[in-house]
């Protein structure tokens, strides 16, 4: 599902991950396999699952993007939009996001970016263009998503 672009550059590479919301795909990937984006998206979201489980914790680190999400949060940014969980190891949060409404959504996707560190990728996931939750996976600075 496409509903609306991210972008995020890790500094110092040369692959660009290009973030849709919902759709994750690298350069190439599209024509090695044919998967739907959902498919996709859901392969990703489990990638990524696996991943969070496994990490340890950083505390510091943990708690600094804790906080940072925390505030995101409470400010007009993230107007009808609340964070149900927040879970930050040592390279990646997991943050579970539901919306008031679909227009809620629209809003926070649209600001999400103020919310995401600098040298930081993205992905979220949603089951349909009618979910009003979003699950966000957030790498630590520098760090890739661990997609592989």
């Amino acid at each position: 599902m496409r509903v609306a672009p991210v972008c995020a550059v890790a500094a110092g590479t040369l692959a660009v991950i290009m973030l849709w919301w919902g759709v994750l795909r690298t350069p190439g990937e599209a024509a090695s396999r044919e998967v739907s984006p959902a498919q996709q998206d859901a392969e990703t979201a489990a990638t990524l699952e696996a991943a969070v489980r496994s990490e340890s914790v950083d505390p510091e680190w943990s708690n600094v993007m804790k906080v940072r999400i925390s505030e995101f949060f409470k400010t007009d940014k993230a107007t009808g939009s609340s964070a149900r969980r927040i879970d930050c190891r040592s390279t990646l949060c997991r943050v579970e996001v539901a919306h008031e409404s679909i227009d809620a959504r629209k809003h926070f996707v649209e600001r999400m970016p103020y919310m995401i560190p600098p040298r930081s990728t993205v992905f979220g996931h949603v089951d349909s263009e009618e979910d009003r939750e979003i699950v966000l996976y957030i790498s630590r600075e520098g760090h890739p998503l661990p997609l592989d």
